[in-house]
């Protein structure tokens, strides 16, 4: 775990990885959502993000289970998640990095749209990063 996070905040690195998201996000005890997760949700959509131009890594995140879901990258400027019931509040989270800082997008929404865009991304430390996931809770 360490050495995740230790890649996680290396400044040298060109992006963030993974690894390094999903151990901050599990730092906060927020569980992942198995792709069967919503089997039973009457009305399901496949949600996607327009992350911007650069590559991101993007999550939503279910308040109301504490949950995270992985999308799939359908295009350098699509995430997509699939299975998403609908009217269902989420939290967009998309994480870049760009020079050696990382800048961080938080947007809440039900998810009733096809596409999310414009999401709006600020710089943060690590020490904001932590914060900011801590109110995911």
């Amino acid at each position: 775990m360490v050495r995740i996070r230790g890649q996680f905040t290396d400044t040298s690195k060109a992006k963030i990885s993974e690894a390094g998201v999903y151990e901050e996000f599990s730092a906060q005890q927020l569980d992942w959502i198995n792709c069967d997760r919503f089997t039973s949700a009457s009305k399901r959509l496949t949600v996607g993000v327009n992350p911007g131009p650069t590559d991101a890594i993007v999550k939503l995140v279910f308040k109301a289970i504490r949950g995270v879901m992985n999308g799939a990258a359908y295009a350098p400027d699509k995430v997509v998640f699939s299975g998403v019931p609908y009217a269902e509040p989420v939290t967009l989270v998309a994480l870049r990095r760009e020079n050696g800082i990382t800048y961080l997008a938080i947007r809440d929404v039900k998810a009733t749209a096809l596409l999310y865009g414009g999401l709006e991304y600020r710089p943060v430390t690590m020490a904001e990063l932590r914060a900011e996931l801590a109110c995911l809770e």
